[in-house]
């Protein structure tokens, strides 16, 4: 009996002395504060896609931002960005480290 309860306070330990991943929220403000994404999100955001519009579409869209979407997998964060208005590419992909928040790749698709 006492070498289970060792056991279980060994595995409770080990598994909160590993380092916490990011939440979405946090790694979304790490992701747009890399330069090459922070480029493309601004080109691709309103003000900067609402030029060419008519006056009705420029007011529909005045707050307008591409969809960031986190998707869970083994090497991390892979994090999809999509835009509706603004040059190509219109998609991004990004694999992220989940506790670091480094951008370790970035694809234009």
């Amino acid at each position: 009996m006492r070498y289970i309860a060792l056991l279980l306070v060994t595995v409770v330990l080990g598994g909160c002395a590993a380092a916490p991943a990011l939440r979405p929220v946090e790694a979304r403000g790490r992701l747009l504060a890399d330069p090459r994404v922070a480029g493309w999100y601004t080109v691709h955001s309103a003000p900067a896609v609402l030029d060419g519009m008519s006056s009705r579409g420029a007011r529909r869209w005045r707050k307008y931002q591409p969809a960031v979407m986190f998707d869970r997998v083994s090497e991390g964060y892979r994090v999809t960005l999509q835009a509706e208005f603004g040059p190509e590419p219109r998609k991004l992909e990004a694999l992220m480290d989940p506790q670091s928040g480094l951008v370790l790749s970035l694809q234009d698709r």
